[in-house]
């Protein structure tokens, strides 16, 4: 077996890792009801991989017609890094369907373990399906927060 085998046989895997956790976490969002964490495809620690399945989510949302209006970061605080041992923020997509600032009541059954948690959201004036952004492409595409 070669290098490029081994290396390509390894991405083959990540690719198939990768097309079953997003098809996971769909079928859990078609059906309203919580999947397994992911991590027993993903594993815990490659951010890389991790932010693949976003992205597959976030094709598969576009095509179906979804809109892509902003987007939040997460774990922001270094304290809250710390508590859940990461090194960095993480970083997300808001479609339009998510906005329910316009609502007097958010509906309930729309929601999967529903919970609230404080985190920075950036109206889009340019849109990007890329992710993550990094700090200054949010500065660059923000019309407010």
């Amino acid at each position: 077996m070669t290098i490029a085998t081994t290396a390509r046989q390894s991405e083959d895997r990540r690719g198939a890792a990768t097309a079953e956790a997003a098809a996971r976490l769909q079928g859990a969002a078609e059906r309203g009801v919580p999947c397994a964490p992911v991590r027993d495809l993903i594993g815990t620690s490659d951010v890389a991989l991790a932010y693949a399945v976003q992205q597959r989510r976030t094709q598969a949302r576009l095509a179906g017609g979804a809109r892509i209006v902003g987007r939040k970061i997460g774990l922001t605080s270094l304290a809250v890094q710390r508590q859940l041992k990461v090194d960095r923020p993480d970083f997300g997509v808001l479609f339009d369907d998510m906005d329910v600032s316009a609502l007097a009541v958010v509906p309930y059954e729309r929601l999967l373990q529903p919970k609230i948690e404080a985190e920075i959201a950036f109206v889009s004036v340019k849109t990007s399906a890329a992710v993550p952004w990094t700090w200054p492409e949010c500065g660059n595409r923000s019309n407010s927060l």
